[in-house]
């Protein structure tokens, strides 16, 4: 496998990724109208699985949402706190172009990918670094978490939440091309050409804090940033 060939297999699956989320939109959620109404709802509360790892002595938190879609998931009221809420995505200007919705959005996706997350944003600029079903469709997912706990402040948190095994149930279709999985108290990163370890990968970044049973069907994994 060369060097380029991930992004080439990851740009074959845009098209699809763009017409679900056509799709998304234009259903208003379809068979997930709930989650069309919470991520268009400017007063949508912040999820507890991610304000239990924020200081909840501060005024203001600042949180980044990776592979955000065109419209975050991330919620963006913590009562009693300031939530600035950041949104990207490799695909934000296919987005804009396609839904044509963006300005009824409350928080909109800006375009970056995450594998360069450091070429728009500084050193430490987040207290908290989110993804939620995306890791697994990126072209480097390795580069990607090393973006994230770069771009996190010593001592913010980097989440991860994901289903295991994805690339396998989709036969590796479109985007689907990287899976994770949860052994021993670390995430296997995995294809069908390369393994790799989250605890190897995160040295000297940062370190795991939270990460489920081995064999669990959601591998949801915090990491602290060093």
């Amino acid at each position: 496998m060369t060097a380029a060939a991930p992004k080439e297999k990851w740009l074959t699956g845009i098209d699809d990724e763009i017409a679900f989320w056509q799709h998304w939109a234009d259903t208003r959620g379809g068979q997930w109208p709930q989650d069309y109404a919470n991520r268009i709802d400017p007063g949508f509360p912040l999820q507890p699985q991610i304000a239990r790892w924020l200081d909840p002595a501060a005024a203001r938190v600042r949180i980044l949402d990776v592979g955000a879609g065109p419209a975050t998931y991330v919620g963006r009221r913590w009562d009693g706190h300031e939530v600035e809420l950041v949104a990207v995505d490799a695909l934000a200007e296919r987005y804009d172009a396609a839904l044509r919705f963006r300005d009824a959005l409350p928080v909109r996706t800006l375009q970056c990918e995450t594998e360069r997350l450091t070429e728009r944003f500084p050193a430490g600029s987040f207290d908290f670094v989110n993804a939620r079903n995306t890791l697994d469709h990126s072209y480097d997912p390795l580069e990607c978490i090393r973006q994230m706990l770069r771009v996190a402040r010593p001592g913010g948190h980097v989440g991860l939440w994901h289903f295991a095994d994805e690339a396998e149930r989709e036969a590796y279709a479109g985007l689907h091309q990287w899976n994770f999985s949860v052994q021993g108290g670390d995430m296997a990163i995995w294809n069908r050409a390369e393994r790799h370890s989250l605890r190897e990968l995160a040295r000297g970044l940062g370190t795991i804090v939270d990460i489920p049973a081995d064999g669990a069907w959601e591998v949801n994994v915090v990491l602290r940033r060093d």
